[in-house]
């Protein structure tokens, strides 16, 4: 990693010393907004849509950049690309010499969040892509914008491999893993 020193605003940045950081030129992540991220973008669509406040790539509050903030509900939410935010080596030779983020960062971002009263929530640009539903439902929740239900009014049943399957396939970000046993939650005879 190189540090560089703004002319503009003398803050210092780390920058990752790969070769198309040159040859494309050095930009204060401080003074020059990033460029727009589709996945990111389609959150604060989301958001939009609720009438929810929100700042885009804060760096004010932690003194790191945090990619969505809501200040009113004490949220972040972070988007990873999962080529930028992964280790070891991938498809890309082109990047895999690049030194990558160190890992306890995301942890660490965590931490300071919690620090300041606030919950950071973690997607990844696939998690947005193609898991869409999941990911809007997590953050109403977190919005307090979720329909509650009390556990007295609700019951628990074992249920099949296949309802279990089809069950968070759609409704978790991580998918299905196979147990021996399965038990679900029903609400006027709906599994939620």
């Amino acid at each position: 990693d190189r540090m560089f020193q703004c002319k503009e605003c003398s803050r210092e940045s780390r920058f990752g010393d790969y070769p198309h950081l040159l040859s494309n030129g050095i930009r204060c992540p401080f003074c020059f907004p990033k460029r727009e991220s589709k996945v990111e973008l389609k959150i604060c669509k989301f958001l939009n849509s609720l009438g929810i406040d929100y700042i885009r790539n804060d760096r004010k509050k932690f003194g790191f950049e945090v990619d969505i903030l809501i200040e009113d509900h004490k949220l972040a939410i972070e988007i990873d690309g999962i080529l930028w935010h992964s280790y070891g080596e991938s498809k890309y030779k082109s990047i895999d010499n690049i030194s990558k983020e160190d890992p306890m960062k995301h942890l660490i971002k965590i931490e300071e969040c919690e620090k300041k009263g606030f919950k950071l929530i973690r997607f990844t640009d696939q998690h947005i892509k193609y898991k869409f539903d999941v990911v809007s439902s997590i953050i109403r929740n977190e919005l307090g914008l979720s329909k509650r239900i009390f556990a007295r009014k609700s019951e628990v049943r074992e249920i099949s491999s296949k309802e279990a399957r089809d069950f968070i396939e759609n409704n978790h970000l991580h998918g299905y893993i196979e147990s021996s046993k399965r038990f679900g939650l029903f609400y006027s005879n709906e599994l939620i």
